[in-house]
């Protein structure tokens, strides 16, 4: 009996004694937070003081050596992710995933992200390009000096990671930006909606103001020719859906402290570890705060000593669609040519070699014309006849892309990295002038109490159209003449109103402004409780719809009673921001489908501009072809009403009243590589807020499109000045929903998350003294 019981005791003792073994291994990953570290490449000394919260203050005695350091503590704390993102902006994903990875790496081959970088490297200015080695030469310095484990998901990978270069910096920027593009997403799904609609119908849709022509030669047939909705699932796989962001900014005359305060919440995929990271900067002539990318050596939003600043939506279009006539063989022959002004041309082609790990590589051809690489290629073609636009015979068509980030001279980079230097507004704005494709609307705040507005970015000046829709690519009139001169860009500084609301639809604006209105004078506490108030954007615009339906039962009535003196909050307690979210899905269904198929008006739910279109009498859209009677909005609204409360009694209960959204599943932030698999509870951080947003529209989730969410949010109390050490400090608050480091082994992996829940912003003060804070020194090797 003994000897029975010995053998399987010594097994698990055996088994216990592995697990701790490769329990403390995987420990060796964790960075080093005090000591001293001797590295190559330094100048001279450099402290990163990392306070309770792992958030770095890294001071130093030269530009260099500060941004060489931020690339070392990117490294020690976000390796896996900015190797991840290194990869997938390069088009090298298959090489860690294998074949699941080759769509992706197909679209960013396309695009050319890489090869538009190294174009730009070349043409940006010594001190950028010296900044941008620094902060690769930090990267591969911890590469070189770091032993022990690697973080978690090289080991289950196999994978090791590779030596950065300033190329990736900059290719990691426009993966950056197009992950963020709305411009390709609004142009494909309106040009579906021109395949199937009338012009008329079209024309009700989208408002006259953003359509200069709705008779262009390329409509109607030849959008039908286009494999329109598969490359637009085959471009959102790769991207995430378009986020917004919040932002606005009151002079003092609205504070309690007579100086100005900026809030901003930036939005994006809620991924573990959050996509940014606090940090804070320091050397002689540089004293800045705020939110980096891992990845890249810039504070995009933040402050310094005089000034902060905020990164807010804006509509600008830098993206367009070119319909290319094709003539001459079939797909794939050398010898088609696409037609031009000037006659037929060749397209010109380049090779891709993509490796797939664990199986054979994939070589892909890339054309491109005048225009722009050929997306339409990423799908299969059908060869159609077109008598469309007054042409006539065979014809072929195919799908090319311009975007002002694939054009050479970027200077986006160059842009936010002088920002942090920036003292007065002609300094902010000349920072301005070279943020080319990070810009959209950018608040302002100064310490001698200015507020103000700039629009940045390379927009470009079409000799035709506005971009609505994709235009001839084989005519002139629809060609880029140049770029938009920045002294024509919208700017706004000093606003008599003292204040500033940057957010993406003008009912979310109104919201907050009378938000805004509740208090005479606000303080941080005050902005960082506006910033924890999610705000349904949809409500403004059809909760008087959902509120005017005729409820058909008694389910429906007590449901309806919920949105009563209900103003849009997504309070998780609360029943009214589950019934709207569940009674919009079914309205804009019962709306469009009919007319648009289920899956375009899928898409539509998220552009309510054309559900609002759609409600207006010129229409008859409210009618249902499917029936035989003839409806009419109110009747759309109160069946709508109906199939809202019966799915959520099915999935809640009978009660309407005992309904919350604390009930639903709750939205955490995930890993994106082993989310479905068994170990994703370790890396998973979450659930994201305590005013939880409304919950995704059951299509949205069927057609496998990512809501955004906030990924960061600052208050910036411009009232604080620099104390005896040089740190402006004060009580401008910072905070990520996830926590700086990026390896689930650390303590610093999720331990922001409870305070984001309860809308805790922190202070990033180096100086101060407290448990939790650590130095470590980086010397220079002689």
């Amino acid at each position: 009996m003994i000897r029975a019981v010995r053998g399987p005791l010594f097994v698990l003792v055996v088994i216990v004694l592995l697990l701790a073994g490769l329990w403390l291994w995987t420990r060796t990953s964790l960075p080093k937070a005090e000591g001293a570290i001797t590295l190559p490449g330094l100048a001279q000394r450099v402290e990163i003081a990392r306070d309770a919260h792992g958030v770095p203050h890294i001071l130093a005695e030269s530009q260099e050596d500060v941004y060489y350091a931020l690339g070392f503590v990117h490294a020690q704390d976000r390796l896996w992710q900015m190797e991840y993102a290194r990869l997938k902006a390069s088009g090298r994903l298959a090489e860690l995933l294998g074949e699941d990875a080759l769509d992706s790496d197909t679209i960013v081959r396309t695009l050319g992200l890489r090869r538009a970088a190294g174009r730009d490297l070349e043409l940006l200015t010594p001190r950028t390009r010296g900044v941008l080695q620094a902060y690769s030469d930090g990267i591969n310095a911890f590469l070189g000096w770091r032993s022990g484990a690697l973080p978690p998901e090289f080991l289950l990978l196999g994978h090791s990671p590779g030596e950065w270069s300033p190329e990736d910096s900059l290719t990691l920027l426009k993966m950056y930006l197009w992950e963020r593009s709305p411009a390709w997403r609004e142009e494909l799904f309106r040009a579906r909606l021109a395949a199937g609609l009338s012009g008329e119908d079209l024309a009700l849709l989208i408002s006259d103001d953003e359509v200069t022509d709705f008779s262009l030669p390329v409509h109607g047939e030849i959008y039908a020719q286009l494999p329109l909705a598969s490359l637009q699932k085959h471009l959102a796989s790769n991207s995430a859906i378009a986020p917004y962001s919040r932002a606005w900014v009151v002079s003092g005359e609205h504070t309690v402290s007579g100086s100005p305060l900026l809030a901003e919440e930036g939005r994006g995929l809620h991924t573990a570890p959050a996509p940014r990271y606090l940090v804070e900067l320091q050397s002689p002539g540089l004293n800045v705060s705020g939110a980096t990318v891992p990845g890249i050596p810039a504070v995009l939003s933040g402050r310094n000593e005089q000034l902060a600043w905020a990164l807010a939506p804006a509509s600008a279009d830098t993206q367009d669609f070119y319909v290319e006539r094709v003539v001459g063989a079939r797909a794939g022959n050398p010898g088609e040519r696409y037609v031009t002004p000037g006659g037929s041309r060749e397209f010109s082609s380049r090779q891709e070699l993509i490796r797939v790990r664990g199986g054979d590589n994939v070589e892909i051809t890339v054309r491109e014309t005048r225009n722009g690489p050929v997306f339409s290629d990423l799908v299969a073609l059908s060869d159609l006849p077109s008598t469309a636009g007054g042409m006539t015979g065979a014809g072929r068509y195919v799908l090319s892309f311009s975007w002002t980030a694939l054009q050479e001279g970027d200077r986006s980079l160059q842009g936010a990295l002088d920002l942090a230097f920036a003292e007065d507004w002609p300094q902010f704005r000349d920072a301005l002038r070279n943020l080319h494709e990070l810009g959209g609307a950018v608040l302002y705040a100064h310490v001698a109490g200015d507020i103000g507005r700039q629009t940045a970015g390379r927009l470009p000046e079409r000799e035709s159209g506005d971009g609505t829709l994709p235009v001839p690519g084989w005519s002139d009139r629809f060609e880029w003449s140049g770029m938009r001169p920045f002294g024509t860009l919208a700017s706004e500084f000093a606003p008599a109103s003292g204040r500033i609301i940057a957010l993406p639809n003008e009912a979310a604006a109104g919201r907050v402004e009378e938000l805004l209105g509740t208090l005479s004078r606000h303080t941080p506490e005050s902005f960082a409780q506006l910033l924890d108030q999610q705000h349904d954007p949809l409500a403004a615009m059809f909760l008087p719809v959902a509120r005017n339906a005729l409820p058909q039962n008694e389910l429906a009535r007590r449901a309806q009673a919920q949105l009563l003196g209900w103003q849009g909050e997504a309070v998780h307690d609360s029943v009214a921001p589950l019934l709207f979210s569940a009674w919009y899905q079914a309205f804009v269904r019962s709306l469009l489908a009919d007319e648009l198929g289920y899956e375009l008006a899928g898409l539509a739910s998220s552009h309510p501009d054309i559900v609002q279109a759609a409600l207006s009498p010129e229409g008859e859209w409210c009618d249902n072809r499917g029936t035989a009677t003839v409806e009419d909005c109110r009747d759309i609204a109160s069946e709508a009403l109906s199939e809202a409360a019966d799915y959520l009694a099915q999935r809640l209960g009978a009660q309407p009243g005992e309904w919350r959204m604390s009930e639903q599943p709750p939205v955490d932030y995930r890993h994106p590589v082993f989310e479905r698999s068994l170990l994703a509870p370790l890396f998973r951080v979450g659930p994201r807020s305590g005013t939880t947003p409304p919950p995704q529209a059951e299509w949205m989730k069927e057609l496998s499109l990512e809501q955004g969410a906030p990924v960061y949010r600052a208050v910036y109390d411009l009232s604080d000045r620099a104390n005896g050490d040089g740190h402006a400090i004060g009580s401008s608050r910072y905070l990520i929903p996830t926590g700086q480091s990026g390896n689930p082994m650390s303590p610093h992996f999720g331990d922001l998350a409870q305070r984001w829940r309860e809308g805790q912003l922190i202070p990033l003060r180096p100086r101060a003294e407290g448990d939790g804070r650590s130095l470590l020194t980086l010397e220079p090797r002689r």
